[in-house]
């Protein structure tokens, strides 16, 4: 009941992860995302991407960037208070009453810890206590698939600085440097569903999905 407004990214071709959101959240709002063929060059020439990431993730992960940037800045438009933002493969894991958000800044409701420095490996064992945590300078949050603005205030401070760069990284990994706090809540009580990736489909060929690293 703390979040007014519930919003989803979802390609048109999703169909089965619209149902699925919908099964759990059945008011939320579905936000159109991007699909990769819809990327305009100047923004695939913004965006960094590793010299051996082919060109088709590079896509991907420019519309999934652009999918959310979209929608941070319809929330700050409209002026919209206590926002969740979801991603398509997002589940509910715990009772969703059971916690309640920050009251400024940003709150993951989901995703995973990694080292500041991402060619590092993934760290597992941060310590957390039952309910909000603050984010460490230590460690990163990796994965936008579940997190919340209690005021549109500060989903503006978000999208005034990806606006002021001059290049883009991947959503999750400028996240870092928002310019606002930034809180999670544990155990999360938003998994991902582990559905296969829309931006690297050989990610569970690997043998680790995003959700076997979830904090």
């Amino acid at each position: 009941d703390q979040f007014e407004h519930i919003f989803y990214i979802n390609l048109d071709s999703a169909v089965d992860r619209k149902t699925q959101i919908l099964n759990q959240f059945p008011d939320a709002f579905r936000w159109r995302a991007t699909p990769r063929e819809e990327v305009p060059e100047k923004v695939s020439k913004k965006m960094i991407s590793r010299a051996n990431f082919p060109r088709s993730k590079h896509l991907a992960r420019c519309g999934c960037f652009m999918s959310h940037v979209s929608l941070l800045k319809y929330v700050v438009e409209n002026k919209l208070d206590n926002v969740l933002i979801l991603e398509d493969d997002a589940m509910i894991s715990n009772d969703m009453n059971d916690f309640k958000i920050k009251k400024r800044g940003m709150t993951y409701l989901g995703g995973f810890f990694h080292p500041k420095k991402m060619t590092d490996s993934i760290v597992l064992d941060i310590y957390s206590e039952r309910g909000l945590n603050t984010k460490q300078s230590y460690h990163r949050i990796l994965m936008m698939m579940s997190y919340a603005f209690a005021s549109w205030t500060d989903a503006k401070k978000v999208v005034d600085y990806i606006d002021s760069l001059k290049r883009w990284r991947a959503i999750d990994i400028i996240s870092d440097d928002f310019p606002i706090e930034q809180s999670y809540i544990y155990p999360a009580p938003i998994i991902d569903s582990g559905d296969i990736s829309q931006i690297d489909p050989n990610q569970q060929a690997r043998g680790k999905t995003h959700s076997d690293y979830i904090f």
